[in-house]
């Protein structure tokens, strides 16, 4: 129910980002539209770049929308990364180091970061980078035909010193950093699940520790391999390793398969529980059961109640 409840949660916050920025692209087409229609500006390309993000944007929108599983929709990732492509066209259309929307690589690192992984945002940043060095490479090379969105600019302005261009690309390194930093922070703020997370499983075994039930770790020969405090107080044991069918009245010929088919049927089945000093007590048990590749890794969960009647 939890992890439902997450997904759901980043699902949401999608398409928020989805529609915002459908928005938020139609505003900026609106307003190129008007500069070319008003100025001597030439925003045609620009007007196509942005027109295309917003249709790639809305189909993205209509996955997630259309997504039925639990599980984050994988189709946002890819539209961020055809987002940064295109934003490299957008920024070379608008006057790359004058240009505004070089802002829009950060926002597509840091969000991508977030949602998904920060490899995916380490695979952001080297777009970014491959892609702003391509056009103004292009450009500088007069492969690429100068374009700005300044009325007043010249084509000299692209030909700086190593060091203004290491620094951008500092800059693209910091900012990767910095979303890496920022994308765990946004995990517990979103209720991101993360396979092998360090904080949920922390989490996940403090509240193990915390059951008022007990809970009992078996393998498959039924070894005690762990128990949290409830189980101990209620539920004492000589040492870990030892048999449950040394406490728990178990079938005597065939105790794996007793327990086998009450993690099968989630059958709650009421025993009785002998302690060391030879008092007998009644307890309500359920099993589950952690499967492996190998049945012999398997393992089962005890959970125990102790009855006061």
């Amino acid at each position: 129910m939890v992890g439902n409840l997450q997904q759901t949660h980043i699902k949401e916050r999608l398409k928020i980002i989805h529609l915002f920025s459908i928005f938020s692209l139609i505003g900026f087409f609106l307003l190129f539209f008007l500069l070319n229609k008003n100025t001597n500006l030439d925003t045609i390309t620009t007007q196509y770049i942005i027109i295309l993000m917003a249709i790639l944007t809305a189909l993205s929108y209509l996955t997630i929308s259309f997504h039925s599983t639990d599980k984050i929709p994988t189709g946002p990732a890819f539209l961020f990364i055809a987002l940064n492509i295109l934003n490299s066209c957008l920024v070379w259309s608008t006057g790359i180091f004058n240009s505004p929307f070089i802002i829009l690589y950060a926002i597509l690192i840091i969000t991508g970061s977030q949602i998904y992984h920060y490899k995916f945002g380490l695979l952001q940043t080297v777009l970014a980078l491959i892609g702003f060095v391509f056009v103004y490479g292009a450009t500088s090379a007069r492969i690429l035909p100068y374009s700005s969105i300044l009325l007043y600019s010249d084509i000299s302005i692209l030909y700086q010193p190593p060091l203004i261009i290491l620094t951008y690309g500092l800059f693209y390194s910091i900012l990767f950093v910095f979303a890496v930093f920022a994308s765990s922070s946004a995990r517990v703020v979103l209720f991101q699940a993360q396979e092998k997370s360090a904080i949920n499983t922390t989490y996940q075994e403090k509240i193990i520790q915390e059951l008022p039930s007990g809970v009992m770790i078996l393998d498959w020969e039924l070894n005690i391999l762990s128990a949290n405090p409830a189980a101990n107080y209620n539920f004492p044991i000589e040492n870990l390793g030892a048999k449950i069918t040394k406490y728990l009245s178990l079938n005597k010929t065939k105790p794996q398969q007793q327990i086998l088919n009450m993690s099968n049927t989630c059958e709650e089945k009421q025993l009785m529980w002998t302690k060391d000093d030879g008092e007998v007590i009644p307890v309500k048990i359920s099993v589950r059961i952690i499967k492996s590749k190998k049945k012999i890794d398997s393992n089962f969960i005890l959970f125990l109640d102790r009855l006061t009647h």
